[in-house]
């Protein structure tokens, strides 16, 4: 792993010429934009996407713990640690702050788990002698303050991390212009949102390192073609003991594709059929924007399906192969989910709900 003596300016181009992270290796995402102002269309100011309005999701909620299980130790002869999540594509959602209250909760714990057992295990003199003091047994041992804990989103669109700053953060938060690439930072609390292309040149120097990282429905909303050159990015930047939590979705493409296309002969036929312009109107906008054989290209437009065998593949760089090091926490049929939106999942990709998966992963070094 590269550390961060390395980030001079100097050593930075030197790496990106060598990794791939040129202007030429993230040509792919750029040249393919419309996803990228699809996604800024569709917020608007002071108004979240649907997704954006439900609690912490199902991975935030119950996964947590799995991607970050204990508090990493200080360094001998170090007196602080950092503690960095990265979440790429986060939009605004409210897992940003679950993962933030979850690190947080976790070194409350250690700190008075420790004192606890210092107290415990000191003897009576010295207990005595810490009372007339009003000194804790254990102010050393783990103290919250060393501990420099930092969840960085990075997401396109600046109104979805103002939408998230006023939210959580009550509209209180620091802007920095990045002096290299110009990129805007904003900042509050535990939380640094970079507004920039997941793929801009600046990312790994931006992102620095990560414990660990936080994918929720990102890798399925890139396409394909991209998915090399964003798990170069997760390889570069996760040390050597972080974890992945990436949540997915699986369905059957074939099926999806046959769906699209009898909706396609449908809504023609309809739209030959009905004489209400209105109602003509309205059919020929959705055949025209969803369904038309211009988009045919896209028709598999995100969120893609990916499997087991596809994610293990995917992440070879980072697991060196060992299958064993992509885990399976957990795989929700969409018709028996609880969560609205992935209930309405199958109904938007025109795929069968009881073939229509939720499926949650652990991926290790």
């Amino acid at each position: 792993m590269f550390r961060s003596k390395l980030f001079s300016p100097v050593n930075m181009l030197a790496f990106c010429a060598i990794s791939g992270f040129t202007t030429l290796g993230f040509q792919i995402y750029k040249l393919n934009s419309q996803p990228t102002l699809r996604w800024v269309d569709t917020w608007k100011e002071d108004e979240s996407p649907v997704w954006e309005c439900k609690p912490v999701t199902r991975t935030a909620a119950n996964y947590l713990g799995a991607m970050f299980p204990a508090v990493p130790p200080i360094s001998e002869g170090s007196k602080s640690r950092n503690i960095r999540v990265f979440v790429p594509l986060c939009g605004a959602t409210k897992d940003l702050r679950a993962i933030s209250d979850h690190i947080n909760k976790m070194i409350e714990h250690a700190a008075t788990t420790t004192t606890a057992t210092a107290t415990r295990e000191a003897p009576a003199s010295n207990v005595k002698s810490q009372s007339k003091n009003s000194t804790p047994a254990s102010s050393s041992a783990i103290d919250p303050v060393p501990y420099n804990v930092k969840v960085i989103g990075v997401d396109h669109n600046q109104t979805a991390l103002q939408v998230f700053m006023k939210r959580e953060c009550n509209g209180i938060y620091d802007t920095i212009v990045d002096d290299f690439s110009k990129t805007l930072i904003l900042t509050s609390q535990n939380f640094r949102l970079i507004c920039s292309d997941i793929f801009a040149e600046c990312m790994p120097r931006m992102i620095l390192h990560a414990e660990a990282i936080y994918d929720r429905d990102a890798l399925v909303a890139l396409e394909p073609a991209e998915r090399t050159a964003y798990v170069r990015l997760y390889d570069y930047v996760l040390t050597n003991s972080g974890k992945i939590l990436l949540t997915v979705f699986r369905y059957d493409p074939k099926e999806r594709w046959s769906n699209i296309k009898k909706k396609a002969k449908y809504l023609r036929e309809e739209i030959q059929k009905t004489n209400d312009p209105i109602v003509k109107a309205q059919l020929q906008h959705e055949y025209d924007t969803h369904i038309s054989p211009n988009n045919y290209p896209k028709i598999a437009r995100p969120p893609y399906s990916l499997d087991h065998s596809e994610i293990a593949t995917l992440f070879q760089p980072i697991t060196h192969g060992d299958s064993k090091k992509v885990k399976l926490l957990a795989s929700v049929k969409c018709s028996e989910s609880d969560d609205p939106w992935e209930k309405s999942l199958p109904q938007r990709l025109m795929t069968d709900p009881e073939r229509t998966f939720v499926d949650i992963y652990l991926i290790e070094r």
